[in-house]
């Protein structure tokens, strides 16, 4: 004979109507059932993802050379033994921008091996800040050469009160950080906020 759960009775508790409608419970004050914009925006975080398939890619066969390297040199018209850090941003950026409905890519950056071709256009643009936000594109600047020449991607922002903390990845660099170095990489980079520096927040030139 099967065995009958029994519970103690609760003391007072009104007994249930199998026919009682079940109750709708309100919504809380001041929520909303709107879906909340994308912070940060998606658009960002494609390239930002894009970016990290394309980490410690590393030059084989000679300076600036590789298999990989010099397809990303290709996407920027450049050829074999050039230097590929903005060529990266512009491999990175289309490739992520891309849709293949259209067949082709709202990346808004010019296609360049150049920096200070990509420091130009931000500047035409007023999309060129001191300030940097994750994805933007950076810029450093070289009192030697008085230009930029060099450039990378923003993952990560830590403010301080005299310089931004950030973690980067950039190709055509070293462990070191050099502008002249031998694969992409993930580093952590030290913005002074009196530096030269800047950051090219392309997003709003789309």
């Amino acid at each position: 004979m099967p065995l009958a759960l029994v519970r103690d009775p609760v003391p007072n508790a009104p007994t249930p109507h199998l026919d009682a409608a079940v109750p709708v419970l309100d919504p809380p004050p001041h929520t909303s059932l709107r879906t909340p914009p994308i912070t940060p925006p998606l658009r960002v975080e494609r390239f930002v993802a894009a970016a990290l398939t394309l980490n410690d890619v590393t030059e084989q066969g000679g300076e600036n050379r590789g298999q990989t390297v010099e397809w990303i040199l290709r996407s920027a018209g450049l050829a074999p033994g050039e230097p590929w850090c903005a060529a990266y941003i512009y491999h990175v950026g289309y490739w992520s921008q891309y849709n293949p409905a259209t067949q082709s890519s709202s990346w808004p950056l010019p296609r360049t091996g150049a920096c200070t071709l990509l420091g130009d256009f931000a500047r035409a643009h007023d999309v060129l800040s001191r300030r940097p936000s994750r994805g933007d594109v950076f810029l450093l600047y070289f009192p030697s050469l008085n230009r930029f020449a060099h450039t990378g991607i923003i993952l990560t922002v830590t403010e301080t009160p005299t310089a931004y903390q950030c973690l980067t990845i950039e190709g055509n660099t070293n462990d070191d950080g050099s502008r002249e170095g031998y694969k992409s990489c993930i580093k952590t980079r030290t913005f002074e906020k009196t530096s030269p520096h800047r950051f090219i927040q392309w997003e709003a030139a789309a």
